[in-house]
């Protein structure tokens, strides 16, 4: 329920700010906003990298989330891997409902 509200509360060109577990912090811009559906983040910081979050399912009780980090320098995609997927993780299990 937290991403479905993330998402419900950003509009293009809000800046935005995220930081790896871990890792760097960096600034964002909101690209894409797909209402209760997903949310596109450009960092520039990280060497214009994109990261995608895609939410599938209309039931805030059930439904699936995927994370897509994409970098396209090799050299920071191997410095960004780990701490974004324990980011990724981190977030996911506060999602996970009892």
């Amino acid at each position: 329920m937290v991403a479905l509200t993330a998402v419900g509360g950003l509009q293009v060109g809000d800046r935005v700010r995220l930081a790896f577990d871990g890792g760097p912090t960096s600034n964002g811009v909101v690209e894409l906003v797909v209402p209760g559906g997903g949310l596109a983040i450009r960092l520039p910081d990280l060497t214009d990298a994109v990261l995608f979050i895609e939410l599938e399912g209309s039931n805030p009780e059930k439904f699936h989330t995927g994370w897509w980090l994409s970098v396209y320098d090799a050299k920071r995609a191997n410095e960004l891997e780990a701490p974004a997927k324990r980011t990724f993780v981190r977030v996911h299990e506060t999602l996970i409902t009892k």
